[in-house]
């Protein structure tokens, strides 16, 4: 494959019609779309004549002409006319740097004082067959953060020397150009100065860069939208082009970056005071602010622990007095949520910085209480227009609901020892009843605390648990250093 503007060994092969003389030289002319850019050619050439390979040749290179003159293959004798060919192979020579065709190469043998004997000057083009390679080394936005107005630093390097030569940025389809009073382009190095230094293609989605040459360039564009959500883009694309708009080097492909997820502020996390109690029915209210602005089909997902706020068929979600009309479904058993079609500015677009009010009405208090509570309420909105229904704003630590619960109380509590056994170290039981509030679910545990010296136990001898109809129940006990029980716990089945 001849990619434009790449170094190659161009190979000539070809026959005398007239005989070379004694000292005669053989002379290939390039064109002007070919370079050599080396200073010598020594090591770059190999010549074979009638099957023979020549080594007392010598080579000049003549960069203003753009000639290779070789030299004392014939110092001992000329060169007779035959059927065979003599081959020359140059190594480093420069394909056209654009996708044309070039103009032909000249070989001219000469005699010594060169005079030309033989030439040919037509047919001895060279095309290239694909666009050479930009060399991408960083590609860096002002900011990654969703929805951002961003400029974008671009540095690459190419090996272009080729006069009027402009360069192509095309933007992936998920970036926006701003097109109001915005066009941004500054060249930091890498292109001839030119006044305007870029113009937009907003209907073919490029910045064109005029005067591009050199083989380094560093340079800012803008400004661009990042996508509203957090995704990788697709790639960027670029494009060198001739004067004549003849593609030289290209990159089209691995040319991204990921923008990263704004924050959700949140001002107030709230239950009722009234109805702090675990299991009480109340209302959960939360007010929180967007970083980023909404569409008019983005979504919030909010996602409870079920520590901090539970749901049932009767729980629904408002804002204000409106019904969001919500569904609550487990997301596994430890968290539930619910997904809403965004509600700041219904029908239109919710601007950035918004505060939006939500209430969990009719939620339940979770029927206990955990301290230290390290669970947070998750709040996340969403852009459905975008494959994947990716991230704009979320909020997934630190929110928790205010005040703390509390558990209920127990009430008719009695406490009765078995009045048969009343001797001093005398094995005796006691039956312990009381009400609960508060259902209490399989696997709970009863947790019953002594007063001190009241119950001893022998180390070796384990308490026995049992419920009003004598079934064994599981129960642990804890003592302190003298045998004196401590606590008792019970679990429920």
């Amino acid at each position: 494959m001849q990619s434009a503007g790449s170094a190659t060994t161009m190979t000539f092969t070809f026959r005398i019609t007239n005989p070379i003389p004694q000292n005669g030289k053989i002379q290939i002319t390039w064109p002007s779309e070919i370079q050599f850019k080396e200073s010598s050619a020594i090591g770059l050439v190999s010549i074979v004549v009638y099957g023979t390979v020549n080594t007392d040749f010598t080579t000049t290179v003549n960069q203003a002409s753009r000639q290779f003159t070789f030299d004392s293959m014939f110092s001992l004798s000329g060169l007779a006319v035959d059927t065979l060919d003599i081959v020359i192979a140059i190594q480093k020579l420069n394909n056209p740097e654009s996708q044309v065709t070039s103009s032909s190469f000249t070989i001219t043998t000469l005699d010594s004082s060169g005079n030309a004997i033989d030439q040919t000057n037509s047919g001895l083009t060279i095309s290239s067959t694909s666009p050479g390679v930009i060399t991408l080394q960083s590609i860096t936005p002002s900011s990654t953060t969703v929805d951002a107005e961003i400029t974008v630093q671009m540095y690459e390097i190419t090996d272009i020397s080729t006069s009027g030569a402009f360069l192509r940025v095309y933007w992936p389809v998920e970036i926006t150009y701003v097109t109001t009073g915005t066009l941004t382009c500054t060249m930091i190095f890498g292109f001839t100065a030119n006044s305007p230094p870029c113009t937009a293609d907003t209907t073919n989605n490029y910045l064109e860069l005029s005067f591009y040459r050199n083989n380094v360039h560093l340079y800012n564009i803008g400004t661009f939208r990042n996508p509203l959500g957090a995704i990788t883009t697709s790639t960027w694309k670029f494009q060198v082009f001739d004067s004549s708009s003849n593609l030289i080097m290209e990159q089209t492909t691995g040319i991204q970056y990921t923008t990263t997820i704004s924050t959700i502020t949140v001002s107030s996390s709230v239950r009722p005071s009234g109805t702090t109690q675990v299991a009480l029915v109340a209302d959960y209210n939360l007010n929180f602010t967007v970083s980023t602005r909404l569409l008019s089909d983005s979504t919030i997902q909010l996602i409870f622990p079920i520590d901090q706020v539970k749901y049932n068929s009767s729980t629904s979600c408002f804002s204000g007095t409106t019904n969001l009309g919500c569904t609550l479904s487990d997301v596994n058993v430890t968290h539930f949520t619910t997904t809403i079609t965004q509600w700041c500015n219904p029908g239109t677009e919710c601007t950035a910085g918004s505060s939006v009010n939500f209430t969990l009405k009719n939620a339940i208090n979770p029927s206990w209480v955990v301290s230290p509570l390290t669970s947070s309420v998750m709040i996340k909105t969403a852009n459905i227009q975008l494959s994947g229904n990716p991230i704009i704003d979320e909020i997934t630590t630190g929110i928790q609901f205010s005040p703390t619960l509390t558990p209920g109380t127990l009430t008719d509590i009695t406490v009765t020892k078995d009045s048969t056994t009343n001797k001093v170290g005398e094995a005796t039981s006691y039956n312990i009843s009381f009400t609960a509030v508060t259902p209490i679910g399989a696997g709970g545990i009863i947790k019953l605390t002594l007063p001190t010296s009241a119950v001893y136990k022998a180390a070796s001898t384990e308490v026995v648990c049992k419920d009003s109809a004598l079934a064994t129940l599981a129960c642990t006990s804890t003592s302190d250093g003298t045998n004196n029980v401590q606590t008792i716990s019970v679990t429920t089945a």
